[in-house]
């Protein structure tokens, strides 16, 4: 590992669930354009983190271990375009989103902070990027809601691999 890694905490689906996940970016990419996010790597981001020294990074992983996370559901079905990041999403239908699941990004987001990481303040909303690079999307598709049983948080590290990003999960809780 270099001496500062980009690491993210998230929640990655299993085969079935990524295979339908990555069906809906496809069917969405058709219609807006942009660079559709290799099944294999859709993901629930929690908290991106950066670049983490080893030594953050074992403080991380020790507040992960001791985290009780309760069962968690989302459900996911509304497909959102955001021109800032100009990345398509699929965002959730859950408005506010599950308490337990806000208080778990808020144990992460102190943890970080407790380390020195500099991390997104502003209201956590939980999205799958389905596409990169979109431009504009005349319509939001309709797409049937996914529910996710959201189960193994995981520390994920972001791998630049020929001008993309390969991620490679490193724990699992």
């Amino acid at each position: 590992m270099s001496s500062a890694s980009r690491l993210f905490f998230a929640f990655w689906p299993d085969d079935q669930l990524a295979g339908r996940l990555g069906r809906i970016a496809g069917w969405c990419v058709h219609d807006a354009g942009g660079r559709k996010v290799p099944t294999r790597n859709l993901h629930l981001t929690l908290l991106f983190l950066g670049g983490v020294t080893a030594t953050q990074q074992e403080a991380l992983e020790e507040t992960a271990s001791r985290l009780a996370i309760p069962p968690l559901t989302l459900t996911l079905g509304q497909v959102e375009f955001w021109p800032r990041a100009k990345i398509l999403c699929l965002t959730s239908d859950d408005d506010p989103p599950d308490p337990g699941l806000l208080e778990l990004v808020d144990a992460l987001r102190r943890s970080a902070k407790s380390q020195g990481l500099r991390v997104e303040d502003r209201p956590y909303r939980p999205h799958v990027t389905l596409a990169r690079k979109v431009n504009r999307l005349a319509e939001p598709p309709r797409v049937e809601p996914v529910t996710w049983s959201l189960e193994g948080l995981c520390l994920v590290e972001s791998v630049p691999e020929r001008g993309r990003y390969r991620y490679r999960v490193l724990r699992e809780w």
